[in-house]
């Protein structure tokens, strides 16, 4: 699980649900939101700084291509770095800034 000194980071498009979830999860531990469109090695050094114990990303098949493969990276370095903890959350359809996570 994640403490409070942990720290967590969102990956994931501008919009309502970023807003949400970086408020939703302030509550138990350390956020960072990154740019999506961060570079391979620009993310490896956020996750080293930071340190990184979680990733939250938005759910690829929710995502636009360029949005998608920017989140396919981001995980890609994740796991590169063991980070342990990696959830995606699926947008709801019926309200902004809803979402589930998987």
């Amino acid at each position: 699980g994640m403490g409070r000194e942990d720290r967590l980071c969102l990956v994931f498009p501008t919009g309502p649900e970023l807003a949400v979830a970086y408020l939703a999860f302030a509550v138990r531990c350390t956020v960072a939101p990154l740019n999506l469109f961060l570079r391979a090695e620009e993310l490896d050094f956020e996750y080293d700084d930071l340190p990184c114990k979680g990733l939250v990303v938005q759910k690829a098949e929710t995502l636009q291509e360029d949005e998608k493969a920017a989140t396919t990276v981001a995980v890609a370095q994740a796991r590169k770095k063991k980070i342990q903890i990696i959830l995606q959350l699926v947008p709801s359809p019926e309200a902004a800034g809803l979402f589930f996570v998987e």
